[in-house]
């Protein structure tokens, strides 16, 4: 091999490698790319893992919540019935048994008659029987 072919051969060679280099730099940083998407696709995994555990904590703390509703509600019935009817329908016999006192002045009257007012507005309210 002569001096001409062997500066082409290393004049190919280098351009070979230059060629190489540079493959190597684009594919290199690919691989970066690709492995900041996969760090990225992780973080979104672990965070629609969490969204998907906030609603379903909401939809059991909405499902309590509809349970205690309920609950309060036969709570609230059962005091209406068992508790607020009787007093409510003592207090209205009780105006009905006594009659207003002869000697009571306007303003005892009108108490008595708001009193009686808002006693029949209960049991109406209540539905008590």
């Amino acid at each position: 091999m002569d001096q001409k072919e062997l500066v082409d051969a290393v004049q190919t060679l280098t351009r070979s490698v230059d060629d190489l280099s540079r493959r190597f730099d684009a594919t290199e940083k690919l691989i970066d790319r690709i492995e900041k998407q996969r760090r990225g696709l992780l973080s979104t995994r672990i965070a629609l893992g969490a969204v998907v555990l906030l609603v379903i904590a909401g939809g059991v703390l909405f499902a309590r919540q509809q349970s205690t509703i309920r609950e309060l509600r036969a709570v609230q019935d059962r005091t209406s019935t068992e508790i607020l009817c009787p007093l409510y329908q003592f207090l209205a016999l009780s105006l009905r048994v006594n009659p207003p006192n002869p000697t009571a002045s306007a303003e005892q009257i009108e108490l008595r008659t708001s009193a009686a007012t808002a006693i029949a507005a209960g049991l109406e309210k209540l539905g008590c029987a």
